[in-house]
């Protein structure tokens, strides 16, 4: 666009007002009628506001059509343009009720985690962040992408966010976190590196923890350093779930232990799962 604006500007490409050709006899520099001047200038600036505009509309056309809420800020955290989803996720009628206003009453702060990212000593040492936030009036959960904006020279200038409404996917996890818990067998996730990820609530309890964290965190200290086969209970759990991973089953009785060192005896059955692109074993 600049390009083109400085095409206009200059007269290459567009209308320019032609000189008077002087006389062979005539060495009076030649003149161009200062109305001549005035209307080619009007015509120049009149066709690069045109090519402006269609431009802003082809931008905000493209903008608008996108599903995800998106808004851009300055650097002071002032909304300086929200896309249609935008408007509708914060409750605004038109882009005129919220362009030059702070961001920050839509965040409704409860804490220091409830920080806008303008205010967010962390975003300023790297180039994007992202996080989910809950909205308490909306009772919505969303996940936020914010990055940086620059102008030509490379400085800041503001913020560009794009929102997504993940209560669903929420609402979701929290149903099947609700099932696991009540389930009343030990039930715990492992993935392709072997760690520990996740447990039910059944997992601490079997082994009297104060809950599932330190059940993940201390999980090698529940089983005696051997079995009574006689092999290492560490090298031989990693082979039962790398049989798991590789034939997606895997049954085996194994001797567990509480903390003080109580015996746990128990049957374990490992299953392979799909989760997203790869597999863990629960």
């Amino acid at each position: 666009i600049q390009d083109r604006l400085d095409d206009i500007l200059t007269g290459t490409g567009a209308h320019t007002p032609q000189d008077a050709a002087p006389t062979p006899l005539d060495t009076t520099p030649p003149v161009t009628p200062v109305d001549d001047m005035t209307d080619s200038f009007a015509e120049s600036m009149s066709e690069a506001f045109d090519l402006i505009t269609d431009k802003m509309w082809w931008y905000k056309g493209i903008i608008d059509s996108i599903p995800f809420p998106i808004a851009v800020t300055d650097k002071e955290g002032r909304w300086t343009y929200l896309n249609s989803p935008a408007l509708e996720t914060v409750g605004a009628k038109s882009l005129a009720a919220v362009v030059g206003k702070p961001q920050e009453p839509w965040w409704l702060e409860d804490g220091p985690e409830d920080i806008p990212p303008c205010r967010n000593p962390l975003f300023e040492n790297c180039e994007s962040l992202d996080f989910h936030h809950y909205h308490p009036l909306l009772d919505r959960f969303f996940f936020f992408y914010f990055s940086h904006l620059y102008d030509q020279r490379g400085q800041r200038t503001g913020y560009i966010e794009v929102m997504q409404d993940v209560t669903k996917v929420h609402e979701a996890d929290e149903r099947m976190r609700i099932m696991l818990d009540a389930t009343p067998l030990c039930c715990n996730f492992w993935d392709a590196n072997d760690n520990n990820i996740d447990c039910n609530l059944a997992a601490a309890k079997l082994f009297n923890l104060s809950g599932k964290q330190e059940y993940l965190d201390r999980f090698y200290e529940l089983s005696p350093e051997f079995q009574p086969g006689g092999e290492r209970s560490a090298d031989l759990a990693v082979q039962h779930i790398e049989r798991a991973f590789r034939e997606g089953y895997d049954r085996f009785e194994w001797m567990h232990q509480r903390l003080d060192k109580t015996p746990v005896p128990a049957e374990i059955t490992l299953v392979r799962v799909k989760r997203g692109h790869g597999y863990i074993v629960a």
